[in-house]
């Protein structure tokens, strides 16, 4: 429920089976350890430090996410493109994070570019430098000269 809540009310979360190891862990870690003191004024003085301590990270997570760029990418994409027109998605293993956010309906339209030749796309979602070497980089600027984006981690580029 807990997931459920935070997808829908304050952030997408993408990879659900991940969240649910995590926070399922969490609270075993974090009941094991309320169980193991005795004083229930300790108990509380303990989730109210840990309350306190987790709520600027938390804030600053969803506030400044890198996923919103690869959204903005991607629905930048989407209006460079009509319905049936494919984006190129550049490294191909992130086609579906462009396919998540990508309307329903043009979901399949998404499609990966492979380094050594270019794609008919018109568009494509590049990601950027750190994620790929800089002869992929370089190689895929080459494809798609023209600028449109430049978001965190993310270009948008057109032919």
């Amino acid at each position: 429920m807990a997931v459920m809540a935070i997808t829908y009310f304050i952030h997408s979360l993408e990879f659900p089976r991940y969240v649910l190891i995590a926070l399922v862990g969490m609270f075993g870690f974090a009941a094991l350890g309320a169980a193991s003191v005795r004083s229930t004024a300790l108990r509380v003085a303990f989730a109210i430090g840990l309350a306190y301590l987790s709520v600027g990270p938390v804030r600053d997570r969803i506030n400044n996410s890198r996923e919103a760029a690869w959204h903005d990418a991607t629905i930048l994409a989407a209006r460079e493109t009509t319905a049936g027109e494919q984006v190129a998605v550049f490294p191909a293993w992130l086609k579906n994070v462009v396919r998540f956010y990508m309307p329903l309906e043009r979901r399949s339209d998404a499609v990966g570019m492979q380094s050594e030749k270019c794609s008919s796309a018109p568009v494509m979602v590049l990601s950027g430098r750190g994620v790929i070497s800089d002869q992929e980089f370089v190689a895929a600027q080459a494809c798609y000269p023209r600028l449109i984006a430049r978001l965190q981690m993310v270009e948008v580029r057109g032919r």
